[in-house]
């Protein structure tokens, strides 16, 4: 399966758990809690991250245009050099981010700007999926006919005052 992109916004939440969690879990050790920090920054600085969810595997394309892939492994100075590197650190908060939050790849999948996300849900997530967008869709009629009947009588008691007018001024002129 290609790799689904996700939107950063999307996952901000679940990524805010994951560090928690991490942070709990690397406590005392300052490399990792660096390596963390440094994947976490790195992934609020991007608007969307190329993800394959079955190899737990980020895309991404370093400043000098040379694209790797992050998971265990990364090609990477930082990790050639044998320290912590921010692409596995965000590629193992990414996961554990879609891993964690129920919703989350859902909501990634309504907001990703291709239908990869969504072919990238299990068989129970795609029927969640089309439940939420279900509900979402009668919630945003229902706010719709809302605005309409609010709107239809507006018109009506604006119509009304307008005959009203008009008959005080039929009525002011016959009794002038």
């Amino acid at each position: 399966m290609a790799p689904t992109v996700y939107t950063i916004a999307a996952l901000l939440d679940a990524l805010c758990d994951a560090v928690d969690a991490a942070r709990v879990a690397a406590a005392g050790d300052s490399r990792w809690l660096n390596g963390i920090d440094s994947g976490y920054s790195w992934l609020l600085e991007q608007d969307s991250i190329s993800f394959d969810v079955e190899r737990h595997e980020l895309t991404f394309t370093s400043e000098s245009g040379n694209e790797y892939k992050a998971n265990g492994i990364c090609g990477c100075t930082a990790f050639q050099k044998g320290n912590p590197c921010r692409h596995r650190s965000a590629a193992r908060l990414v996961r554990r981010a879609l891993e964690t939050q129920p919703f989350t790849r859902i909501y990634a999948a309504f907001t990703a700007p291709s239908d990869a996300a969504y072919y990238a849900l299990s068989t129970e997530e795609q029927a969640l999926y089309w439940e939420c967008y279900n509900e979402m869709r009668a919630q945003s009629d229902a706010e719709y006919n809302a605005r309409r009947d609010a709107r239809s009588a507006e018109i009506a008691r604006e119509q009304a005052a307008q005959r009203i007018a008009r008959a005080v001024a039929v009525a002011a002129e016959l009794y002038a």
